[in-house]
């Protein structure tokens, strides 16, 4: 079953890159080779496996489902001990993208060939840190790119009808995505399809 998610991002966001611009950024957004902003698959895949773990966590779906569909970093080994060691899961994940696949290699192009107005879908932001007679603390000034209010859209695949019952029901529990989603930053939500 392929499933098709649309994100609404309603504050600027930030998935990191790894990466900083000198003394203009010390964390940059991760983009694709255009230029563009885009959500990691994985990024994605950890934040609806947290959401569909809470909703297992409270009964509200079949024991287990959690790990059938993302897999697992440990699992019982045939002695009933703990093993450390990946159990694969069967959902495919894509990238998060400006828009649906299908219309993504167009957008690249034009992005491409017009860099400034792909720079305004980014902002900087700086924030500082303040002792207790708040006053700024010495070197404690930052400055992280984030990307501004949009939407992505990615798909699922490799899940079936109780899968995605489990999903939608995970869905309103992501509310945020990205740094400092605990401050505001990256508020969404989600919006699953069944295409077929």
């Amino acid at each position: 079953m392929i499933c098709d998610l649309e994100i609404s991002i309603f504050s600027p966001w930030h998935a990191g890159s790894g990466r900083g611009d000198g003394p203009l950024s010390d964390a940059l957004s991760v983009r694709d080779a255009s230029g563009l902003p885009y959500l990691p698959g994985k990024t994605l895949k950890g934040l609806l496996r947290d959401g569909l773990y809470s909703v297992e966590s409270l009964g509200r779906c079949a024991e287990g489902i959690t790990n059938s569909i993302f897999g697992a970093s440990q699992h019982e080994g045939e002695d009933g001990m703990k093993r450390f060691g990946g159990v694969e899961g069967r959902v495919i994940i894509s990238d998060a993208t400006l828009c649906p696949p299908a219309d993504l290699a167009p957008l690249r192009q034009w992005a491409v060939t017009h860099p400034a107005e792909v720079s305004a879908l980014f902002t900087q932001i700086s924030s500082t840190s303040l002792d207790q007679e708040m006053s700024v603390k010495e070197g404690s000034l930052r400055t992280i790119e984030f990307v501004r209010s949009v939407a992505l859209y990615a798909t699922i695949e490799g899940i079936d009808e109780t899968d995605v019952e489990a999903i939608r029901i995970a869905l309103p529990l992501i509310r945020g995505l990205g740094l400092r989603r605990s401050r505001g930053f990256g508020a969404c939500r989600l919006k699953m399809e069944v295409r077929s």
